[in-house]
């Protein structure tokens, strides 16, 4: 198991490692290789110094630390999508990422958990989140969580996004379809409510 915290703009740089190694592992064979290739961690630094410096009222990151190191991080706040802003009480998990090499050791359930109650917190009684189509251990690991399928779809919009839960928030990130080449479906997978 590892230490949950909440993350701090100085965490920018281990949260973008973990992201880039996460996200090589996981979606090898999902998105094309220039795409993973590409991914650069002085560039996602920078997008999660923006993030902290920005911080959305409402909003949480939060990291699992192995002693010092960081190795796995989740986020969740407002919906990102405008026709999910209508109701105050949905929340969406945006991130949900662990070190490849911690995966399988009940960390990305205590993220989970973590960033679900930091929602709840913040007023939140329901959430989304979109996985990538054809990402079979995420769509397990939330189903094993508690999400159910709301066959929702984003459709032409041309982001990423996968699945929904209630009371504590969850939710996905979005993706602009050029970073993924445009072509990708996603597939909203899971609504849960969340229970105190």
């Amino acid at each position: 198991m590892a230490t949950i915290r909440d993350a701090t703009p100085a965490d920018a740089g281990a949260i973008a490692a973990v992201q880039v190694a996460s996200w090589r592992a996981a979606y090898r064979g999902l998105l094309p290789d220039e795409v993973l290739a590409g991914l650069s961690v002085p560039g996602l630094t920078q997008m999660w110094t923006g993030r902290f410096a920005a911080s959305p009222p409402r909003s949480s990151v939060v990291v699992a630390c192995a002693g010092e190191a960081i190795v796995g991080f989740a986020s969740g706040g407002p919906p990102e999508s405008p026709d999910d802003r209508a109701d105050p009480n949905l929340a969406d998990v945006y991130t949900l990422y662990l070190d490849p090499a911690h995966w399988d050791r009940g960390i990305g359930a205590q993220l989970h958990d973590a960033v679900l109650a930091r929602l709840a917190g913040h007023g939140f009684t329901h959430a989304g989140l979109w996985v990538l189509a054809g990402n079979e251990r995420a769509l397990r690991f939330y189903l094993r969580n508690g999400w159910t399928d709301t066959g929702r779809d984003p459709g032409s919009t041309g982001a990423r996004r996968g699945w929904s839960c209630t009371s504590g928030g969850c939710s996905g990130t979005w993706m602009p379809a050029e970073a993924l080449g445009g072509r990708w479906n996603l597939h909203e997978r899971h609504s849960r409510e969340h229970r105190s």
